[in-house]
Order: C-alpha cells, then sequence, then structure tokens
C-alpha cells in the first residue's frame, strides 16, 4: 500500500500485513484513541463482479457481529466495523495480534515436544471451547489462522466462516455448501451436511495429527483431500512417530473419527490433554525451535464471555473441574482455601504421579509456601522430587521445576550452601536443555548470581 488514507475517520492505514480474495488487513493508527490496530478490509470495487457480493458482505459482518461478543485473550478482540463513507469499504477493526503464524513456525525441520504440542492444543482447545459454549462453531481452524504470540498467548484468528447456531431465520450459507480449508475440513463440512461442535474438533485433530507427525494426515491436491477426509483413514502416528507420547496419538486419532458423534467433546479433549501437561511453576512452557506458550493452568479457568450475555454454569463434577475451582482459589490471592481444595485432591489423587496429581501436590506446596510455612513447603518439594526423580531423571520438566521450587524454599529458610549447590546444577541442566537465553534459564542465573555474591560478604561465625 503505497499512499495512507484514512477510513471512518480515524482509522489511518498504513502498511499491508495480509492478503485475500477480497480484501486486506492492514497495520492502523486509531487516531481518537492513538493506538496501533489491525484493519480487514473488503474493497466494493472487489466485490462488482462478484456473484455472491452480497453473500460476501453479510458474512464479513457476521464476522464483526460474532467477534464483538467475545472478550478473550485467545481471540482478536473487535473494536469497530462499519461501511466507509468516501469508498463504501466495509472494513472490522480489531487488536493488532503481535506474533507468529502457526503455519511458519511449523516449517522448522525440528518437531516440537509432546507438552509444549499439549499446551498448544490446550490453548486452542479453550479458545475453541468457548466459542462452542456460546453456540459458535469456527469452521476454518488451520495454522495459517493461528497466531503465537509475543507474550505466550495462543490466538484463533479470522471468523470470516463462523457459524452462530443460536441464530435464527435465514442463513449466509446456502444449503448444502461446503465452506472451508480442504486440508482442515471435517466429513460432515465436505458432504454439506449439519455441521455443529465437533466440526471444530476434527480440524484441531488435523492440526494435531501435523503437529506430532510434521505432515497432515492427508496431502494433495484439494479434490483428493475431499475424498480422502470422507472415506480414507488417516495413517497410524505410532508407526510414523513411535517416540510421540501414545496418549497424544491416541487423542489424535480419536478426534480425527469420521463420524461427528464418535469424536470426543472439548471438554474430553481438554482432560485428556491435563495428563501430558507440566505442571505450572515457569510461567512459560518452551521449546528450542517454537516461541513459548503461557503455562496451561493459567487458561484452564473460561475467559471469553459474551459481553451482555449470561454466564452459563461450568460443571465442576471431576477431578479437573475441582482443579479449576482450588485454581481459581489460588489465582484469587485465598492461599488457605485454596490450599485445603489441593489437600483433598492430594489425597484423592495419592497414587499418581500424572499431571493433575503433581500440579495439585506442588500447589498445596506453593500455598504453604505464600503462608510462610517455608519449611513445610520445603518438605513438599523435596518429597514431590524424591519420588519423581528416580523415575524422570534430572532434566525432566517436571523435575527441574521442582528443583527450582526447591531451591527458592531453601533460600527462603536461610540454608544458602543447599540453596547455591541446588541451583548451580539447575542452571547446568536448564542450560544444556534450553540454552542460555531461555526465559526459566535467566532467571535461575540471576538467583544463583544474587545468592553468590550473598555467600561472599557473608561473615564467618
Amino acid at each position: 500500500m503505497h499512499e495512507r488514507r484514512t477510513v471512518g475517520k480515524r482509522y489511518e492505514l498504513r502498511s499491508t500485513l495480509g492478503r485475500g480474495g477480497m480484501g486486506l488487513v492492514l497495520l492502523a493508527r486509531d487516531n481518537t484513541l492513538d493506538r496501533d490496530v489491525a484493519v480487514k478490509l473488503i474493497r466494493r470495487d472487489r466485490l462488482e463482479d462478484h456473484s455472491n457480493a452480497e453473500q460476501i458482505v453479510a458474512r464479513f459482518q457476521r464476522e464483526a457481529q460474532i467477534g464483538a461478543r467475545f472478550a478473550s485473550s485467545g481471540l482478536a478482540r473487535v473494536y469497530d466495523a462499519g461501511l466507509d463513507e468516501t469508498t463504501g469499504d466495509a472494513y472490522i477493526v480489531m487488536e493488532l495480534v503481535q506474533g507468529t503464524s502457526l503455519a511458519k513456525a511449523m516449517k522448522s525441520p525440528r518437531r516440537p515436544t509432546d507438552q509444549w504440542i499439549a499446551c498448544l492444543m490446550t490453548h486452542l482447545s479453550i479458545t475453541v471451547r468457548e466459542l462452542h459454549r456460546f453456540s459458535v462453531i469456527h469452521r476454518d481452524i488451520k495454522p495459517a489462522n493461528v497466531t503465537l504470540c509475543v507474550d505466550g498467548r495462543t490466538v484463533l484468528l479470522d471468523l470470516g466462516l463462523a457459524r452462530d447456531l443460536g441464530t435464527t431465520g435465514p442463513g449466509i450459507t446456502k444449503e448444502r455448501q461446503a465452506l472451508g480449508t480442504a486440508a482442515y475440513m471435517s466429513p460432515e463440512q465436505i458432504k454439506g451436511a449439519t455441521v455443529g461442535v465437533r466440526t471444530d474438533v476434527y480440524a484441531l485433530g488435523v492440526l494435531l495429527h501435523e503437529l506430532i507427525a510434521g505432515a497432515r494426515p492427508f496431502v494433495g491436491e484439494p479434490i483428493y483431500l475431499l475424498y480422502a477426509h470422507v472415506y480414507e483413514e488417516p495413517p497410524s502416528l505410532r508407526e510414523l512417530r513411535p517416540e510421540a507420547d501414545p496418549r497424544l496419538c491416541g487423542l489424535a486419532a480419536a478426534m480425527l473419527a469420521k463420524r461427528a458423534d464418535s469424536r470426543p467433546s472439548m471438554e474430553e479433549v481438554l482432560d485428556r490433554l491435563a495428563e501430558l501437561l507440566p505442571p505450572s511453576g515457569f510461567g512459560h512452557v518452551e521449546n528450542p525451535d517454537f516461541p513459548p506458550l503461557i503455562e496451561p493452568v493459567r487458561l484452564l479457568m473460561p475467559e471469553a464471555v459474551p459481553i451482555g450475555a449470561p454466564q452459563p454454569v461450568v460443571p465442576g463434577d471431576g477431578v479437573a473441574g475441582k482443579v479449576r475451582a482450588a485454581d481459581a482459589l489460588y489465582d484469587a490471592g485465598r492461599a488457605l482455601e485454596a490450599f485445603a481444595q489441593y489437600e483433598a485432591l492430594v489425597l484423592e489423587l495419592v497414587h499418581r504421579l500424572d499431571h493433575p496429581a503433581l500440579h495439585c501436590r506442588i500447589r498445596a506446596a506453593q500455598c504453604l509456601a505464600a503462608r510462610g510455612e517455608n519449611e513445610a513447603a520445603l518438605k513438599r518439594f523435596r518429597d514431590v522430587r524424591n519420588a519423581l526423580q528416580p523415575v524422570r531423571g534430572d532434566s525432566d520438566s517436571v523435575v527441574l521445576e521442582v528443583r527450582r521450587h526447591l531451591a527458592l524454599q531453601l533460600l527462603a529458610v536461610e540454608r544458602l550452601d543447599e540453596a547455591a549447590a541446588e541451583l548451580s546444577g539447575l542452571y547446568g541442566d536448564l542450560v544444556r536443555i534450553h540454552g542460555s537465553a531461555a526465559a526459566t534459564t535467566a532467571e535461575v542465573r540471576e538467583a544463583l548470581i544474587t545468592l553468590r555474591r550473598r555467600l561472599r560478604h557473608r561473615r564467618p561465625g
């Protein structure tokens, strides 16, 4: 874009961020609020000879209406929409999402770790679950519509094909019209049959298969892809990637079931992903060749609430529901109440060492630390480390996290020599695994430098 112009009397268009068949996404400046925004624009002159012009504009308006109903960290927020008085161009003003496209990140020759994949899929699944809770299905989930943000968020973009199942009256899409991207379309989409929430589950399953295998389940011309998604079985991930966690491979296979009612619900998907997630503590889940992601535990509480809509009741049955309830108390700073719930879960899961059990044991210890009971917290962290280390080794991500907490508690009770030994060993392992520039490595390095300075100036006796 060579000359700047303004739409909606306030949004100064500056440069092109992306192009589509009917329009552009542009970087713009909101001159009223003095901030950068993204403007999605459909040019009226591009529609003049298009047979589906009215349908395209209606879908564009529906995208703005649906997007404006949500205020979620997993969706680009919609600020404004309208028709430019001068040109007649339709526009949507959105949050400027800064980061890397998942499609670009997936071009790396190295495969992401299972935990990073589980974290990413949890981010996306929480966002999609929120859309579903308010009867909205996305219908075009794919790597190009996912941004890995610089702040660790994962944002699902482009609600252009989203459908509001709660809308009454005639729809925008013609009967039996197949909409979507061929490589990620569900069998029911391809057939032009009724779509529902499990249509998005299928697209997420394609994405999960692609992250694990490094390739989509079906590759070829669009006409072949449409046939394959309906009639062919995807290749076995256990054979393609025998080193991948079988639970992750099994989840992908379940999500790719041909029959929609055979696929898991979004709640089931989240519960199965929870078994693969690292416990909280580091703040981010890191992977050498991929952007860091906010730790999944921080996203387990629903965030997206349509503005003006009643808040639906979220079932709290089962371990996942109890964990979310305890996390809500912890995040609200109510450590005493949270500790009681975590402790009950620790007893309930006493014979387990999976993600929910470890998360509760670690959070219970963190609650004790928050209340100033450092010796008790230290014992809890040491017990977790002693249980895990012989099984998973020193370099396991969960063991690394527990070792960090253990070192911090040693500092809190002034056992400086023991803390220095723990931090020194931990730092060496973090450099070897994540590199010296990783956020967690830098955090431990700073703690170690500060501690060594204290030890040098410590008076004898």
